[in-house]
């Protein structure tokens, strides 16, 4: 086996985030700015166009989250979104785990981990704290994600 950082051991857990929720948000969106637009029977191929569009516009930003991939390694913990370099955090380097569930999220079965970084690790975005941090985003099942990380993080404890 190459030593090729994109290569996992099998016992490694790749997750990727659930893209219902973004589908129905999308078209939430669509249908609240749907409410706004006035449509009568001489703009309704329009409309139906400008429909058409923004569910195009929706799937391609589903295909761009779905392309994200976490891997929750032995001894790190990897994120690789699309259009951005592949992240590899070391456990040793997560000051803190946080999990986020909206109203969909919860309906879906899904939530965000945030992983708070050490202070000298660069992170996507400031975190609430100060501190940098990234975002595993609409992953299913989320407290089963967060255990397992949390135990990879302290390998000694009883998860």
């Amino acid at each position: 086996m190459s030593s090729n950082k994109d290569e996992y051991q099998s016992h490694d857990q790749v997750i990727r985030p659930t893209i219902a929720k973004t589908f129905v948000k999308g078209l939430i969106a669509i249908g609240v700015f749907s409410l706004f637009l006035q449509v009568n029977s001489s703009n309704l191929v329009n409309y139906f166009i400008f429909v058409l569009i923004s569910i195009a516009l929706v799937f391609c930003y589903m295909g761009a989250k779905w392309s994200a991939k976490y891997t929750i390694g032995e001894t790190a913990l990897s994120i690789a979104p699309l259009f951005r370099a592949q992240k590899i955090i070391p456990y040793m380097e997560i000051e803190g785990l946080t999990v986020s569930q909206g109203i969909l999220a919860k309906r879906f079965h899904c939530g965000s981990i945030y992983v708070q970084l050490v202070g000298k690790r660069k992170g996507s975005y400031v975190s609430f704290t100060g501190g940098m941090a990234e975002t595993l985003r609409d992953v299913k099942n989320p407290a089963e994600i967060y255990e397992r990380i949390a135990s990879a993080m302290n390998p000694n404890s009883m998860f």
